[in-house]
């Protein structure tokens, strides 16, 4: 018997390091040839390490098993891995004099290398895909083979319907087939584990049946659109469409009809979207003890800040002109972003590692202001218009879901609502056409969740994650072990629900982002402040802390990459801000005097956490651009003098303390920043008018 357990124990042993020699072998294939790849692949084969220490130690052996679903996944990502390798390195100097002194052409000596890496990466990769397979059956409901094929017969349309759907959405590219397969794949496993999606959808009520239908209208519309911009100039698709006995533009038809077979999947995606975030709003009491009288201040918020939207959007297209250049308006791409549509465009260029899943979570919001406008194709200001009217529906009700996580009362509610809608960061993105409120939106929902429960749901986190990956940073929040006592169990929670928001990106199409990694990490880099001094970067975050509150310091001056074109851009921050210091001391000082509560907790940590990203790594110091990060942030600065205000109310017994502080908070924001907002408009209308 101890024989048999010091072979097994010696398997294991020999498995583990054959696990590690693997990964490396992964890690080369995938590895740019730059300093930032290499240390990314440092930084990945510590995670490996740790992924085997703790996630796999002991039951690698028991996955050695052929299995044909983990095969076919494990060739294909083999694949792109060697054609990314080949195209990565083909201009690398070194890698052409090597295959000079071995005497064979370049081509050949990186394919040769390359396919060595495939086989000795292969079974790190099995093992990988495999254990995923396994956790992924473990959470299906339905596992009896029988069962599993009934019920894919009778849902055989869903996942044509979603292939139909993902092929509107992609471009030529390798990456984006290869998702399109594992999608469609995924969505033949969900149809196994329902007896019929149609009669499920049929018990939710008509009108949110109503608008998803509509929604999915709008949706599948933009597909098309995008397929067509594709394909609509393709020459032989053309003479194809001329040789056919009755003439027609195929790829017209084909958009057409591949619109009409998507409409099913995105009509089901949609409807369990609203039914999902409805029923968490209900649960967790949102909207629940709302005054008529509070209702009238939000309404009165509303038309104001659509107000301020038509007109500004009538007068000057400097906020959503499609044929204008990005960075008109501070650093912004509003321009591409509303062009594009990135709103509800699933591949589109800006949807990438940084806000993989944005379109998903933000197409149900926007689809039928999409859909109405083309529909009595309305003119491009009126488009955008409806477009961003939606967003600031959204940043509005994020406002009151933040109030309603401080557990204020009704005044409270009013006092807080007011005073942030005249914050210059509130009021830049009324008009700005930014990712920054649907991010902002799901952040701020998914903190609540936090706050009511101790940890978040997972539609809200992965809303959140997928409309801006930073706001992962939450995902320790999903499990209560102990990162110090409970490592074990807290890497292993980690690591389940890391690969089930990998699951969700698969099952919408985003392989890419994956086969990408790399090389889009690599490129992102030169939005940090590497050569930026410490000093600046200090300057310019003091700065962006005062300037969430009050308009900065701006002018008109050309593009630098296009000097035809002028631009409003912030002036350097040449020192430190003793506002912007005034307000981080008062923010210290609320930390420490309201650190109870958890809201206080909550607002301090994503405060710290902008320092990392702000200041530590300089993201957008590059640029002087930090003013478009200012609703991701600033509200947390926002919330700790709020509650410093407060607690100074309840200290010395005077209630009406807060609302005195309130009104004046906003007779001072609105002289700094009306003048502000006043001059912005004024450059966009001498240099951009309608």
């Amino acid at each position: 018997m101890n024989l048999l357990k010091t072979k097994e124990s010696n398997l294991t042993i020999w498995s583990d390091l054959l696990f590690l020699l693997s990964t490396v072998a992964v890690l080369c294939l995938l590895t740019p040839p730059t300093i930032t790849g290499i240390v990314i692949s440092a930084l990945s084969m510590i995670l490996a390490v740790i992924y085997l220490l703790f996630g796999l130690k002991g039951r690698i052996t028991e996955t050695i098993k052929p299995k044909g679903l983990t095969i076919v996944l494990v060739l294909m990502t083999e694949l792109v891995a060697l054609l990314k390798f080949i195209v990565t390195w083909f201009p690398s100097s070194i890698v052409r004099s090597v295959a000079s002194t071995v005497g064979l052409p370049l081509p050949i000596f990186l394919l040769i290398i390359g396919l060595v890496g495939c086989l000795a990466g292969f079974y790190a990769l099995y093992i990988i895909y495999q254990n995923c397979i396994r956790y992924i059956r473990s959470k299906l409901p339905i596992h009896d083979g029988e069962q599993c094929i009934s019920n894919g017969k009778r849902n055989w349309f869903f996942p044509v319907s979603a292939c139909a759907f993902f092929s509107l959405n992609i471009f030529l590219n390798f990456d984006h087939m290869i998702g399109v397969l594992i999608a469609v794949l995924i969505a033949a496993v969900v149809a196994t584990q329902f007896t019929s999606i149609w009669k499920a959808s049929k018990r939710i009520s008509p009108s949110l049946r109503i608008v998803s239908f509509f929604s999915a209208i709008g949706i599948v519309m933009q597909a098309r659109t995008i397929f067509y911009s594709i394909w609509g100039a393709s020459s032989k698709l053309q003479t194809l469409g001329e040789m056919m006995p009755i003439r027609i533009n195929i790829a017209l038809t084909i958009s057409v009809i591949g619109a009409l077979l998507a409409l099913y999947f995105v009509y089901i995606c949609v409807l369990i979207f609203w039914n999902t975030l409805i029923s968490l709003m209900r649960k967790n009491e949102v909207f629940k003890g709302i005054s008529k009288r509070e209702w009238i201040v939000y309404a009165f918020l509303f038309v104001v800040s659509i107000g301020m939207l038509i007109t500004c959007y009538l007068n000057s297209n400097a906020f959503y002109g499609p044929d204008l250049p990005l960075d008109v308006i501070y650093t912004s791409d509003s321009s591409g972003l509303f062009e594009g549509n990135a709103y509800m465009s699933l591949m589109f260029a800006e949807n990438d590692l940084r806000q993989p899943l944005f379109a998903v979570f933000a197409a149900p919001f926007t689809a039928i202001p999409y859909l109405l406008t083309h529909v009595f194709s309305l003119p491009v200001s009126v488009q955008a218009i409806f477009m961003n009217g939606a967003q600031v529906c959204l940043l509005i009700t994020a406002n009151f879901i933040l109030a309603k996580m401080l557990k204020l009362s009704p005044i409270q509610r009013v006092c807080f609502m007011v005073a942030l809608s005249c914050t210059y960061m509130i009021l830049l993105f009324t008009l700005v056409m930014e990712q920054y409120i649907v991010a902002y939106f799901w952040l701020i929902f998914c903190l609540f969740s936090v706050s009511r429960d101790g940890q978040p749901n997972r539609m809200a986190l992965w809303g959140a994650g997928g409309t801006l990956l930073t706001s992962m940073i939450l995902l320790p929040t999903m499990t209560k072990k102990n990162i110090m006592s409970q490592f074990k169990d807290w890497f292993t929670d980690m690591w389940k629900y890391a690969m089930e928001f990998v699951v969700l990106m698969l099952a919408f199409c985003r392989f890419d982002v994956f086969a990408g990694l790399f090389e889009k990490i690599s490129s992102l880099t030169r939005f940090t402040g590497h050569s930026v001094s410490w000093s600046e970067k200090f300057f310019q975050y003091t700065t962006f802390v005062r300037d969430c509150f009050f308009a900065p310091h701006a002018q008109a001056s050309p593009l630098p990459k296009n000097a035809e074109f002028m631009s409003w851009h912030l002036d350097l921050a040449a020192g430190i801000s003793l506002l912007g210091i005034l307000i981080l001391l008062l923010c210290v000082i609320s930390i420490v005097w309201n650190w109870k509560k958890k809201s206080t907790r909550i607002a301090a940590g994503w405060a710290l956490f902008s320092v990392f990203i702000l200041f530590i790594m300089g993201w957008g110091t590059q640029e002087n651009g930090l003013i478009l990060y200012s609703l991701y942030f600033g509200w947390a600065f926002y919330v700790l003098l709020f509650q410093l205000v407060e607690k100074v109310g309840e200290v010395l017994r005077i209630k009406a303390l807060l609302p005195i502080v309130s009104i004046c908070a906003v007779i001072l924001l609105l002289v700094v920043n009306v003048p502000g907002m006043m001059d912005m408009l004024q450059f966009a209308v001498t240099y951009y008018p309608v």
